[in-house]
């Protein structure tokens, strides 16, 4: 049986608080893994690949849409 890795995590921005139009984002995920980070439009906002303690940051090259939005960190599956 293959277990598969844990889901990546967003630590900034904080949930809930307005989000400027390139923020700093930063999470958690296994090291090494490439994680992408989706908008509201699951639109690429930046990726990323996380670093051997697991931290990774990325910051959209072009601004985020207007409006509420919704981030979503996402690392495919290695099987």
């Amino acid at each position: 049986m293959t277990v598969g890795l844990a889901a990546p995590t967003l630590l900034r921005p904080l949930s809930g608080v307005p989000l400027e139009t390139r923020p700093e984002i930063a999470g958690t995920a296994h090291p090494g893994a490439r994680v992408t980070v989706r908008d509201k439009d699951e639109h690429e906002a930046c990726a990323t690949t996380a670093a051997p303690d697991g931290t990774r940051t990325c910051t959209p090259g072009p601004a985020l849409p207007p409006g509420a939005n919704r981030l979503q960190a996402v690392a495919p599956s290695t099987g």
